[in-house]
This record gives structure tokens, sequence and C-alpha cells, in this order.
């Protein structure tokens, strides 16, 4: 389906978020074709590959969170073939060139499309040992997973111990849900949303999944380094820039994950500060918005009584209010990881299954035999 390369807006910006919207209507009224209708409207319109430049004006980046709503559909009426797909879309076929390069998690990928994607390479090749899949192969979805969102891996892994706070979180992740998926990629607001959502439950209805994240998480935090490898699987699109005396290369991206990769003290203190940061930049950005406008008013109402006081002080309860409420957050989830660290989960070995083992035992000689 062909998309013209200038909308004008900001028309077509209206026209996506009403479409989104229709699609999540959809989905209320049990209208589940309609709903995947809407979400691939969205995907043509939008196009995969987000990571380019755009004019803000004629041609917008990624608006709807439709990718993120099509894989829950997916997920939800047991469609592993079209989540990989949408998964390959979103994130291999757009590891980009020598000439147009960019990250492999760059743009709109996120855990809503990571995670499921894992677990439906898990299930692949734990549980219906398709050809093709591997131990390997479902690590390495894995691996981008917890790379975008380690605090997300850690919550699904150790749900238990996050089940206390459960109903705390219950109203918070309501009004996260509310944000329909846009809350920052990596985030701890981000990673209580999906485990808040439906998708939890694929997660705790799969056998051998919780134990599988469990013991990756396990391995990096005893000091394991892991790298995994992408090889591109499209060719450069046609309008990457080329010459004829340096063609554009598909890039293969290398990974690696080690025991920083899941300290949430680290990733916990850094996003606190991130938050704080910009939530003052907002309310001073808004403060002067309104001194702009209080001034306009000033030049023509003089005797009008002077009411900024007024303003900071509402900004800045305001501001105190946002920062309780992520420290919040925070506090919950260092909570239950006490919890986790105290009883010594993260640092055990999984015990596996005499079936489990044995697998290792044959995948380490297939390992072999491929080397010799």
């Amino acid at each position: 389906e062909k998309v013209p390369k200038s909308v004008p807006q900001p028309y077509g910006l209206r026209y996506l978020t009403d479409l989104c919207e229709l699609g999540r209507l959809a989905i209320q009224a049990k209208k589940y074709k309609l709903a995947r209708e809407c979400f691939t409207k969205c995907l043509v319109l939008e196009g995969h590959d987000y990571t380019s430049k755009h004019n803000s004006k004629t041609n917008p980046s990624i608006v709807t969170d439709a990718r993120h709503r099509l894989m829950r559909m997916h997920m939800e009426s047991n469609r592993p073939d079209a989540a990989r797909a949408l998964f390959e879309k979103t994130v291999l076929q757009k590891q980009g060139s020598t000439k147009n390069p960019r990250g492999i998690l760059d743009g709109d990928v996120s855990v809503w499309i990571l995670y499921p994607a894992a677990l439906v390479e898990f299930v692949s090749w734990k549980l219906l040992g398709e050809k093709g899949s591997s131990k390997e192969s479902a690590e390495r979805v894995l691996a981008l997973a917890v790379l975008r969102n380690p605090l997300c891996g850690l919550m699904i892994a150790f749900g238990e111990e996050f089940q206390d706070c459960r109903e705390e979180m219950e109203e918070q992740i309501g009004e996260l849900e509310e944000e329909g998926g846009k809350n920052t990629k990596g985030t701890l607001e981000e990673a209580m949303e999906y485990c808040g959502s439906e998708q939890i439950g694929h997660w705790m209805g799969t056998e051998g999944c919780i134990e599988w994240l469990r013991d990756f998480l396990t391995r990096l935090r005893q000091g394991n380094e892991m790298e995994f490898v992408f090889e591109p699987i499209t060719k450069p699109t046609k309008d990457a820039p080329t010459t004829d005396d340096e063609p554009a290369v598909p890039m293969t991206t290398t990974i690696t994950l080690n025991a920083d990769t899941i300290d949430y003290q680290l990733l916990l203190k850094q996003q606190e500060a991130t938050h704080l940061s910009t939530l003052e930049q907002t309310f001073k950005n808004k403060a002067q918005d309104e001194q702009i406008t209080f001034e306009e008013q000033a030049d023509s109402k003089s005797d009008e009584p002077n009411t900024q006081t007024t303003h900071d002080s509402h900004e800045t309860e305001e501001a105190k209010a946002n920062k309780v409420q992520f420290g919040m957050y925070a506090d919950m989830f260092r909570t239950a990881m006490d919890r986790v660290e105290d009883s010594g989960q993260l640092d055990e070995t999984v015990v596996l299954s005499e079936d489990e083992a044995e697998d290792e035992v044959m995948d380490e000689k297939d390992e072999e035999n491929t080397d010799e």
C-alpha cells in the first residue's frame, strides 16, 4: 500500500491518533478483526523506519502505540507467527547500514515488543521443539529484552516477591496504563505497566519460562558476560544513501550483557536523577510560558493584582507531588528486591528438572560436534 511522502499536518497526526483510538475501542467492544485492521493501518502509515530523520511538519515519526497494541493482540489470540513477524519488522529488519547507522534498540522498540517475542522463542524452542529454534536463538531475543529494560525482567522473574506490593501498586499501574504504553522505554514505569497488564499472565501460564528467565539473570549476576551477534536479515532499503564508490552495507550488531546490566540500584538511581531533571525543566518551561502570558495580561490590565507568586507556589507543589510519586515506585521496587537479595534467589543456580538437565547435555554435545 502506497503512502504519500508528505502528509498535511496536523490532519495526518489527528487521523493516526483517531485510527489508533478506534482500534482500542474495537478491542473493548470485542471487535478484534476491526482492531487488527486499525492497528495494521497505523503501522503502514507510520512505517517501520522510525529511526530515520523526519520532518516534524510533513513526515512525523511514530506517534501511536499501534505496534504495542497489535503485539498484545497477537499474544492474546495465540498467534506466535504474527508476533514473531512483527518483532522482526520492528527490530531485526531495521539495524541500519554503514551509510545510515542506527542501534538495534533505537526507536519504538519497547518491552511490549521484546518480552513477548522472547516468550514466543522460548515456547518454540523448549516446548514445541520447532526446527531452527534453539536455546541460543531464544536467549538472543531475551538478551535484547533484558538490555532494553532489566527492571521488567527482574519483576517477571521474581514476581512472588513483588506480589506483596501488588495491592499498593494497582492504582498506580492503572494510571500508567491510561498512558497507552507511552512511558519512556527502559524505565520503571514501563516495567510496572507491562507487569500489571494481561501480558504477565502469559509468562505465569507458560511452563518453565520463569525459571528460564531467572536462570539467565542469575548467570549475569554471577559475573558471566554474554555476547550476542545479530546478522542483518534484509538488504538495504531503496532509499538508503549509496554511492558508486561506497555502497550502503547492512550492519551486523553485537550486544554485550554483564552484571552491570541488571544492577537495579544503579538503574533506579539514574532514573530518579533523570526524572527529577526532566520534571524541573518541564515546570521551568511551563513557568516561563505562564510568565509571558501574565506580562501580556498586565499590559492590557495594569490594575490587575500580581498572581505570579501563586503560580510559582502551585508549580512547586505539583513538582513535589510528581517527585514523591516516582520515589514511591522506586521504593516499592527496592523493597521487593531486598526480599530477593535476603533470600539469595538472585545468587542461586536454578535447579533444572531431569528433562531440562538432559536437554542441556544434548545441547552441549551438539555444540561440540559443530565445533569439530
